[in-house]
């Protein structure tokens, strides 16, 4: 694991996810995606907890639909 993936499932974690799950989810997480991304789902589990998307998928759709960043996207899908 590097820092990074560290960080999001200490995070993951503190938010209510089971360590192992939480482990296995920020290492594929770090491996499967760009550094940008990675980094706006770790800023948005950070900000907003467990109401924040990680699927890549809908930030991705989201991003392309109202021409946002990484980290906008993610705050515009805030769920409360």
């Amino acid at each position: 694991m590097k820092l990074d993936d560290v960080k999001l499932a200490e995070v993951l974690v503190a938010n209510g996810m089971a360590k192992p799950d939480a482990t296995d989810f920020s290492t594929k997480l770090y491996a499967s995606t760009s550094k940008v991304m990675f980094r706006a789902i770790l800023w948005g589990q950070m900000k907003f907890g467990p109401h924040a998307s990680a699927d890549t998928t809908e930030i991705e759709h989201t991003m392309a639909l109202g021409d946002l960043n990484e980290f906008q996207a993610i705050a515009k899908l805030y769920r409360k």
